[in-house]
């Protein structure tokens, strides 16, 4: 899953202004997300996966706990092959995954 950041920020005179983040990591976004409120400037923070569902700081801290232990960012790999002298053919696969990053 990748998620976007976006936030309102307020300036000592009261002055707003809204970001948008690009997509990165669930992981990645919490992380920035935490170093933003400690400035104690960020009114809003809002997050956003890409279908556009809207998760708060706490459901996204929520969500990385539950997929600790489930594999997550699958990436599958196939690869085939003939040899034409024997008429054999071979088929192979390879599955990544990040099991318990925590």
């Amino acid at each position: 899953m990748k998620i976007s950041i976006e936030w309102v920020y307020r300036t000592k005179n009261g002055t707003e202004a809204v970001f948008h983040s690009e997509e990165m990591s669930p992981e990645m976004a919490v992380s920035l997300a935490e170093d933003m409120e400690k400035t104690g400037r960020t009114k809003r923070i809002s997050f956003f996966d890409i279908s556009g569902t809207s998760w708060t700081l706490k459901e996204l801290k929520k969500y990385l706990k539950e997929i600790e232990t489930e594999p997550h960012h699958i990436t599958v790999y196939f690869d085939g092959g003939f040899d034409r002298a024997s008429k054999k053919a071979g088929l192979g696969c390879v599955v990544y995954y990040k099991q318990n990053s925590g």
